[in-house]
């Protein structure tokens, strides 16, 4: 298999692999893969709140995959990069401000 085909198979299996694990972590929630297309009107990953880029290579550009979460992240989303290194855990990446206010709806919906 060619290195571009076996590249785009690897990042279809770990956008695959990501809608499962959010599915289970938001059980009823409408999560599915992304329409890949050249363009930016889809996430890698559609589910609510979040707009995810997945990255998944020998040596993810963490920042790279967040600025391009950002350009395009439509309004009401937050965007986020799922970045992960051969053979490494995968990394989830998102703006300080974004993470305090995530941070903050879960400190005060918290059962006392």
């Amino acid at each position: 298999m060619p290195s571009g085909a076996y590249n785009r198979k690897k990042g279809a299996d770990f956008e695959r692999e990501l809608v499962h694990l959010f599915r289970d972590a938001m059980p009823g929630a409408p999560v599915k893969r992304g329409l890949q297309c050249r363009g930016a009107e889809m996430a890698d990953v559609d589910m609510p709140v979040f707009w995810p880029e997945a990255k998944r290579m020998k040596r993810p550009n963490i920042r790279a995959a967040y600025k391009q979460a950002v350009g395009d992240c439509p309004k009401g989303k937050i965007p986020i990069a799922i970045t992960r290194a051969n053979r490494e855990e995968a990394l989830v990446t998102m703006s300080l401000d974004d993470f305090l206010d995530f941070v903050g709806e879960w400190w005060m919906s918290r059962e006392t």
